[in-house]
């Protein structure tokens, strides 16, 4: 017959044994001391007034009395320590720190370090076969343990989901995660029926798409999100396909020379054309498209009113080619030439100055009254003038004792003579200036 229980260890009485009470005496003690076992603290050392009855858990590197019993209950009896060694599966509550410790064989362990399997959990309210894991609370925390903290959303496959969904009132009204894609995705809904995509984030490119995103590079739509070369804001400009440039949508675009668009600044031209809009007011600001000298135009538009191009000068622009589109200038700020005929000089308001070459005049001697006169000598002009009744004609001879006489000019040419008041036999030589208009 063994001298211990199996499982306790609890003396037995044994066959003839004297003073039974003894060993009767010493296991109800033993039990005393396991049944609910509590202690009142962990330790490595005696406590410095120990009384009968108390409990001690033995921590580890025990010392003086303890010493050689890490890890056993220590029960205060009859004025001295016994120790009971715990065995796997022995439970034992803390006292001082409220821990509810298990005996794993090796370590008391708290309910921290064990692992824990439930196949529903709800703290502060009833969790369900849908939500095993329920909690009710101001909030929850999730902290790191040292380094950083990541939190796992899995689903199966792509076509399912792992998503936050953000309810008021039970209600969706957002959600985000990847909704039967692998598309990251952001869902908003007013009454939790019907659902708007706002954003998509590509898990192949990265790029974003959803309502809150242009769809093309002309959307207008109120409050969406432009993309890299919206309305020609970055990249090359797009060419425009309106009929006419009071039509333009966006901020750039480029005017071909072969459209034919409408309203342009110059149609045998191409452009590049800026908008910029504030309520009622469009401004269009139009560049050129050469390499020579190219010119600048600008024209503003009230609701659907516009002004006429004008032209600011450009220092490249000051002298070059002069134009004008219904009298209004639209091209260099003056313009000079010259040709076998003399030079002219052309200026943006339209005033044309002709200088002849020398012109010959031949002998001085046909009376003309009391007078003498040369013989006609026409000079066509180096720049047609726009009108002959504008056009103002001086001349200087060679000679100051003769002097340049002329009919009415036209708009190419006049005819013109020396004059003198003696009669002269030798050639003759003069110049003469022209003044009008070219527009």
């Amino acid at each position: 017959m063994p001298d211990t229980t199996t499982i306790l260890g609890l003396p037995l009485l044994q066959p003839a044994q004297a003073q039974k009470h003894v060993t009767h005496n010493e296991a109800l003690l033993m039990l005393d001391a396991l049944v609910q076992p509590a202690v009142a603290e962990r330790r490595s050392d005696p406590p410095p007034a120990p009384e009968d009855g108390d409990r001690i858990l033995v921590g580890d590197d025990p010392t003086a009395a303890f010493a050689a019993h890490a890890q056993a209950i220590a029960v205060r009896q009859n004025g001295s320590w016994s120790f009971l060694a715990p065995r796997p599966g022995w439970r034992v509550h803390v006292l001082d720190t409220a821990e509810d410790l298990l005996w794993d064989g090796t370590a008391w362990t708290g309910p921290g370090a064990r692992a824990l399997t439930a196949a529903r959990l709800g703290i502060g309210t009833e969790a369900d076969d849908v939500n095993r894991l329920a909690l009710r609370a101001e909030a929850s925390l999730f902290t790191h343990a040292g380094a950083g903290h990541q939190l796992k959303v899995n689903k199966a496959s792509a076509a399912q989901t792992a998503s936050l969904l953000f309810q008021s009132a039970w209600s969706g009204r957002a959600e985000i995660g990847l909704a039967g894609t692998d598309d990251l995705s952001m869902k908003v809904s007013a009454d939790g029926g019907t659902w708007t995509e706002a954003l998509r984030l590509s898990g192949r490119t990265g790029l974003m798409t959803g309502a809150a995103v242009q769809t093309a590079a002309t959307d207008t739509a109120a409050g969406r999100l432009m993309t890299v070369g919206a309305f020609g804001n970055t990249g090359a400009v797009r060419p425009d396909t309106a009929a006419d440039l009071n039509d333009m949508t966006g901020i750039h675009r480029r005017v071909l020379a072969a459209t034919g668009t409408a309203n342009r600044p110059d149609s045998a031209a191409e452009w590049i054309v800026d908008c910029a809009i504030s309520g009622t007011v469009t401004i269009q600001t139009a560049r050129e498209v050469t390499t020579a000298a190219p010119r600048t135009a600008i024209r503003c538009g009230t609701n659907g009113v516009w002004s006429a191009w004008s032209f600011p000068l450009a220092i490249g622009r000051a002298v070059g080619k002069v134009s004008q589109t219904a009298g209004t200038a639209t091209g260099a700020l003056m313009e000079k030439g010259s040709n076998a005929n003399g030079e002219y000089v052309r200026l943006a308001d339209g005033m044309q100055i002709c200088t002849s070459p020398t012109l010959t005049f031949g002998a001085v001697t046909t009376a003309q009254g009391t007078l003498y006169r040369s013989g006609d000598s026409t000079w066509t002009f180096p720049a047609e003038f726009a009108s002959a009744d504008k056009i103002c004609v001086s001349g200087q001879s060679s000679n100051s004792a003769r002097w340049m006489s002329g009919n009415l000019p036209g708009t190419t040419s006049v005819v013109l003579r020396l004059m003198a008041a003696t009669s002269f036999t030798g050639s003759e030589y003069g110049r003469a200036l022209a003044i009008g208009r070219w527009y």
